[in-house]
């Protein structure tokens, strides 16, 4: 029988509740979860924290997505970080995902995506 969601779940609901709007890579979240000791928040590549507190966070992401009270929004290409979002937050991929990708999904071709985003941005210019 569970016993609800530990602490670490509720702190990061209530960062959730907070910015509901906001997608965060799962670095801030340690931060904002354990406190950020000496760390500049403008510069993660100074952001130390040990592997415990990363597992335990990413493991409590990871039980809060599974149940739906968060969104997981994939990794970054460049530095690999997950992002995490509320339940309001916007994907920040929608508009960036490629023709192929997008084609696949949907099952046409790249060129039929691209001609309908070029059509969607010539009707959105006009006014």
């Amino acid at each position: 029988m569970s016993k609800g969601p530990g602490w670490i779940q509720r702190r990061l609901l209530y960062i959730f509740d907070k910015v509901p709007d906001q997608a965060m890579s799962t670095a801030f979240l340690i931060c904002l979860v354990y406190g950020c000791q000496d760390e500049c928040l403008d510069d993660p590549t100074q952001w130390v924290y040990p592997a415990a507190e990363r597992v335990a966070v990413t493991r409590a992401l990871r039980g809060l997505a599974k149940t739906g009270k968060i969104r997981s929004l994939g990794r970054r290409f460049h530095d690999r970080h997950a992002r995490w979002g509320g339940l309001a937050c916007p994907d920040p991929t929608d508009n960036t995902r490629s023709n192929r990708l997008i084609g696949q999904t949907i099952r046409v071709s790249p060129t039929t995506v691209q001609t309908a985003r070029k059509r969607t941005a010539d009707q959105g210019s006009t006014p």
